[in-house]
């Protein structure tokens, strides 16, 4: 278990925390009055997992914390306090990255990361956001890797703390290391003991890009880090959470180190963990649209039905051999999907896997089959960051997803 860094958009009275950032709206803590003056928790959260080479940083266009963000004009085509005051939003740094400790790799795997996040939902979510100590209802959103965690997350505990699923550009299919975009030259072990601070390679830009380099990262995309935050600049001054960015180009003859938010040891051991495992998540989601509970009055079973949404980005451009400029979904494996959380009564599970996917003529959504469970929508502009590159189309779906879970 380890501590989970996060960032948020409401009023925050806890202390110690490794990162709390809020933004700048008149808010008490009690965003739509829900809640209510009883025995029971009526919160909703809505909680942001990010994916590979990312952190909670990912999200701050959406959250809408940093005032100044020039990253994505069409953030500005909103009002973030129209959004913001109807949902308390919530973003963690996983396990080994952001500023979250990686603990011992030989530890990371499917149930120590989804018990990481569950205990911040149980412990310092709770204390944050509650009024009766219980825990909130989430809406739990995993982006590309952070899809696989969430579905995990979903299935083990979905009956106690899910509202609602949505999964961002993300399918179940397996995933082998071969198609690990990032391959490095230094060997497994070396990748492992990563250090995001090293004290003297991270002295300098040149240090910096040579080690990412070494771990298979192309120089253009650490610059681009570098430009965005998820690496900075920490002068001899700065404390490691707060959010300057300092010199670009490292060290100009003070003292300081970058302290990278990106991990090459999270991206190995995720692949290893939820992608190179076959049938590993597709039986998790056979087992989400499947779940069942005891109802304690009449010990019926009930299945759980919290919706589930998959947000599926435009294609890639044929010129582009960059593989997030466009979905890194599956068809197949989408359709795959649809079925299976829709209850197809003919649908083979095994035989239906390879057929050829169905297609959805002109909407942007669709939730046809039998319980209408999952909603499987499309941003034909987006790339694979969906909540970066169609931000407006991304908050108008999630305040939605967001209202209909207050009202289940």
């Amino acid at each position: 278990m380890v501590e989970l860094s996060y960032i948020t958009n409401f009023e925050n009275d806890v202390t110690g925390t490794l990162s709390t950032l809020k933004n700048d709206s008149n808010n008490d803590g009690d965003i739509n009055n829900n809640n209510n003056n009883n025995n029971n928790s009526d919160d909703v959260v809505v909680l942001f997992l990010h994916g590979l080479d990312s952190s909670s940083r990912t999200w701050r266009g959406v959250i809408q914390i940093d005032d100044n963000d020039k990253d994505n004009d069409d953030s500005k085509k909103y009002d973030p306090i129209t959004f913001n005051k109807k949902m308390k939003m919530v973003a963690l740094d996983l396990r080994g990255c952001g500023l979250s400790p990686l603990g011992n790799h030989n530890d990371f795997n499917i149930d120590t990361v989804v018990e990481d996040i569950k205990y911040f939902v149980d412990g310092v979510l709770t204390n944050i956001v509650t009024k009766y100590n219980l825990p909130p209802k989430l809406v739990l959103v995993g982006h590309s890797m952070g899809g696989r965690i969430a579905m995990h997350y979903a299935n083990k505990y979905g009956d106690k703390d899910v509202k609602a699923l949505v999964i961002e550009d993300m399918d179940v299919r397996h995933r082998s290391m071969k198609e690990n975009p990032v391959i490095g030259k230094v060997g497994r072990d070396a990748t492992l003991s990563f250090d995001r601070n090293n004290s003297t390679r991270f002295r300098t830009l040149e240090g910096l890009l040579d080690t990412f380099a070494e771990e298979g990262y192309e120089r253009k995309s650490v610059e681009r880090w570098i430009d965005d935050g998820r690496i900075r600049w920490i002068s001899s001054d700065d404390d490691i959470d707060s959010d300057s960015t300092g010199e670009r180009n490292g060290n100009s003859g003070g003292g300081g180190y970058f302290h990278s938010e990106v991990n090459p040891a999270f991206r190995l051991l995720c692949y290893e963990t939820f992608c190179d495992i076959p049938n590993g998540c597709e039986d998790v989601w056979v087992s989400i649209a499947t779940a069942t509970t005891n109802n304690n009055n009449n010990m019926k079973e009930e299945t759980i039905l919290f919706p589930c949404h998959l947000m599926v980005a435009g294609k890639r451009k044929k010129n582009s051999k960059n593989p997030y400029h466009g979905t890194i979904c599956d068809e197949n494996s989408v359709e795959w999907m649809r079925k299976i959380m829709n209850g197809d009564d003919d649908y083979d599970n095994d035989k239906d896997r390879e057929k050829p996917v169905q297609t959805y003529g002109g909407s942007c959504s669709d939730n046809s089959g039998r319980g209408g469970r999952l909603t499987i929508r499309r941003y034909p502009a987006a790339g694979h960051s969906i909540h970066n590159s169609d931000r407006r189309r991304f908050m108008c779906d999630l305040r939605n997803i967001y209202t209909e879970a207050l009202a289940s």
